[in-house]
């Protein structure tokens, strides 16, 4: 969890607005990575060694990752940025608050990270119990959707320089509620529900959360540069925190009414347009 938000604000602390949103899509392409590498290597561990050899392999993994921070990893703070302690981290808090900009760049993106955990507490269910296909079939198209991811996370690379962190992150958004419109409308109308007709329009869903994640993340964490490691912990507190309500909810109500998983994340994605639009509306000449 401390990886996840200090990752974020190197980056803003690194760069402007644009260019951390760059730097952070790249960085979510390999966050995306490692999670479909790590069961295979978790499955081999276990198979070989015995399954207490997995938590020595994250104990040897961590202590090279430290190792690689002591050695490389400089302090990224601005020069003559504050210095505070425990204290100062949760005072920046309401300050935060009181800014529009913040409020909607940071909803927006809890916004957009609880379409992608409600579907992966509701999808299993309606593949593998109402679609009558098998765990496999949800695992080979699953990948589509990580592929799909990254190409967005790609693109926020590649473009966010150039077209603006805001600009992307509103277009992701209107991709996103594209995808999971459509998805939600063949569920509904269609004679046969198939994963095929529920992962290909997810795939426009996953390229609009790589375009949105990384470019209101920069975003939310540009609004106070100053603040940015509080900014980026609070963003990662509210991204995970509603992402867990949203993972309740569809595991609740997906076995009563299998496309209830994609009806919570249709309310998400137009929260999400909502939000963007007020931390649009929000934005100062100063977080520039």
């Amino acid at each position: 969890g401390t990886a996840f938000a200090l990752t974020r604000a190197i980056a803003r602390d690194m760069a402007g607005k644009d260019e951390a949103a760059s730097i952070i899509g790249y960085v979510t392409m390999a966050m995306v990575v490692a999670p479909m590498l790590a069961p295979m290597a978790g499955g081999f561990i276990e198979r070989t060694y015995g399954w207490r050899m997995i938590f020595g392999a994250m104990a040897a993994m961590g202590f090279v990752a430290t190792l690689g921070a002591l050695a490389k990893l400089p302090e990224t703070r601005p020069a003559g940025g504050p210095v505070g302690g425990w204290l100062d981290t949760f005072r920046a808090f309401p300050k935060l608050g009181r800014e529009r900009a913040f409020i909607g760049h940071a909803g927006g993106l809890a916004m957009t990270s609880s379409v992608f955990f409600a579907f992966i507490a509701g999808a299993p269910y309606a593949v593998v119990e109402h679609m009558k296909a098998g765990p496999q079939t949800y695992g080979l198209m699953f990948v589509t959707l990580s592929g799909s991811y990254m190409f967005g996370n790609f693109l926020t690379g590649r473009l966010s320089r150039r077209v603006g962190a805001e600009r992307l992150a509103r277009i992701g958004s209107v991709l996103s509620f594209a995808g999971v419109g459509a998805a939600a409308a063949i569920a509904l109308l269609a004679p046969v529900w198939t994963p095929l007709l529920l992962f290909m329009p997810m795939m426009l869903n996953g390229i609009g959360n790589g375009l949105t994640i990384p470019n209101l993340t920069a975003a939310a964490l540009s609004v106070r540069p100053e603040l940015a490691g509080s900014a980026a912990g609070l963003t990662g507190f509210t991204q995970l925190g509603l992402g867990a309500v949203a993972a309740y909810a569809s595991g609740l109500l997906t076995p009563l009414w299998p496309p209830a998983f994609l009806m919570l994340m249709l309310a998400a994605t137009i929260l999400g347009l909502a939000l963007g639009q007020l931390g649009r509306a929000g934005e100062k000449p100063r977080s520039t």
